[in-house]
């Protein structure tokens, strides 16, 4: 993994989030705020083309860092720094274990690995959350961040397949070498 190029996209995608993530974001009066997570894409398109594990849970700690830290309240606001991390390891890691298992070069596999890449990272991001926040939440505000999560883990599916290719396209810079998979030859 080349790292300066990887802190370069790593700051570009950040920037994307918090500028074209919001542009693309909506309102659902029952759920919420409904935006794509494109640091999870990144995330998601090293965590399947890595070729050392630690490379892809150390580049996903870092997005889900960085993505942490662009979202917290502010001063005066009470939000946890880190737990997005954790989550996009924990997430980057079970990609990266069974990617041998899939076809990720075609666009429904990118889709769904999106979803499941996703609902891996937020769901226990979410959770952890309202466990921190105890005293304000509510199993009914719980169940509606949940459903938050869910919405957000498709909509980042369905962007999943765009913003995939563009990332494709910066790999000879981000890997040093390409990924080798078990039991193929070139």
């Amino acid at each position: 993994m080349r790292w300066v190029p990887f802190a370069i996209l790593a700051y570009l995608v950040i920037v994307l989030q918090c500028s074209l993530g919001q542009m693309l974001t909506f309102e659902i009066s029952a759920i919420g705020s409904i935006g794509p997570d494109l640091a999870a894409v990144a995330a998601l398109f090293i965590a399947l083309h890595a070729r050392r594990a630690a490379d892809a849970l150390l580049a996903a700690w870092v997005l889900g860092f960085a993505l942490d830290l662009s979202s917290a309240s502010g001063p005066g606001g009470v939000t946890a720094v880190g737990p997005m991390a954790l989550a996009y390891v924990l997430a980057a890691g079970a990609v990266y274990k069974i990617r041998e298992a899939l076809f990720a070069e075609r666009v429904l596999t990118r889709a769904v690995i999106g979803v499941i890449f996703c609902l891996l990272a937020h769901l226990p991001w979410v959770t952890l959350q309202t466990i921190l926040a105890h005293n304000v939440m509510t199993w009914q505000a719980y169940g509606a961040r949940l459903l938050q999560a869910m919405a957000i883990s498709a909509y980042t599916g369905v962007v999943t397949p765009v913003f995939y290719p563009l990332l494709d396209r910066v790999r000879k810079w981000l890997l040093s070498v390409p990924a080798e998979r078990p039991g193929r030859r070139r």
